[in-house]
């Protein structure tokens, strides 16, 4: 499991550029609402779309699964759970790198 939770990381850092929004809340806010509708639309469930920012990340998710599927076609084999576990996994380390330990101090300068 480690290893695929891995290479959904790779995958992110390396094609996703919602992950670099200008603030810590933003890149909290993209990252994880595009990774929940990327789990809902992996497992079946619905995708509330109310709001435009509710319509971005799904615009954003469904283009990402789709790639996902093309790429990782192990994706498809697991089961809703274990897909569930591989993105969050993956969402988890990508807000370490991106948010928690990122050294860059404008994301939560208040004054910009």
């Amino acid at each position: 499991m480690q290893d695929k939770i891995e290479q959904l990381f790779l995958y992110f850092q390396e094609r996703c550029l919602w992950q670099f929004h200008s603030r810590s809340w933003d890149r909290e806010d993209n990252i994880n609402g595009i990774t929940d509708d990327v789990i809902k639309l992996l497992t079946g469930k619905r995708v509330e779309m109310e709001t435009p920012e509710d319509k971005c990340h799904y615009a954003d998710s469904r283009i990402l699964v789709d790639d996902l599927k093309k790429r990782f076609p192990w994706i498809l084999e697991l089961k809703d759970s274990e897909r569930s576990a591989v993105v969050e996994g993956a969402r988890d380390k990508l807000m370490a790198v991106v948010v928690t330990n990122s050294k860059n101090a404008e994301l939560n300068n208040e004054n910009y």
